[in-house]
C-alpha cells in the first residue's frame, strides 16, 4: 500500500520525462524514517555524523511527539534561503509503534542535536569557573 501524490492534475500535455506523480510508502508500515533538518552555518561546526538528533513535533495536545535518531549525512555545502544559509542534515530514526499512527509526511518541528553530555553539577561548576 502506498500514498500517491499527483503533481500535474488537470494538465493535458507535458514534456517527456516530466514527473507526473510520486509514490510515498504508508508510514504505519515503515520501521524507520528519514529526518531532514536545516542547521544554520554558524552552528554546523559542532555537528558530526553519528551524533544523536531529537525531533520535537508540537501539536495541539499536552504531549508533543518526540523522535530520536542518529545523523547519517551532512550536506557538503550550505543551501541559500530567504532566512539565511543552512546545511541539510539527514538522520535516520526507528519509529515506535505508538508513534507510527501520529506522524505524517511534511510534519515540521524543532530539532536538537546532542553535541555532548555532562552532569548538572559539572555544568554549573564549569560555568562558575569560566571553563568553556
Amino acid at each position: 500500500m502506498a500514498n500517491l501524490i499527483i503533481k500535474r492534475a488537470g494538465v493535458k500535455y507535458t514534456n517527456i520525462g516530466t514527473n507526473m506523480a510520486q509514490l510515498y510508502p504508508v508510514l504505519t508500515e515503515q520501521n524507520k524514517i528519514k529526518i531532514e533538518a536545516y542547521i544554520p552555518v554558524d552552528d554546523i561546526s559542532s555537528v558530526k555524523q553519528n551524533q544523536h538528533l531529537r525531533l520535537k513535533i508540537t501539536r495541539n495536545v499536552p504531549k508533543p511527539i518526540i523522535i530520536e535518531g542518529r545523523i547519517k549525512q551532512i550536506s557538503v555545502s550550505p543551501t541559500q534561503t530567504n532566512q539565511g544559509s543552512y546545511y541539510t542534515v539527514t538522520a535516520i530514526s526507528s519509529i515506535p509503534s505508538a508513534t507510527k499512527k501520529l506522524i505524517h509526511y511534511g510534519m515540521t518541528g524543532k530539532v536538537s542535536v546532542i553535541t555532548g553530555k555532562t552532569t548538572f553539577f559539572n555544568y554549573y561548576k564549569d560555568r562558575l569557573l569560566n571553563k568553556d
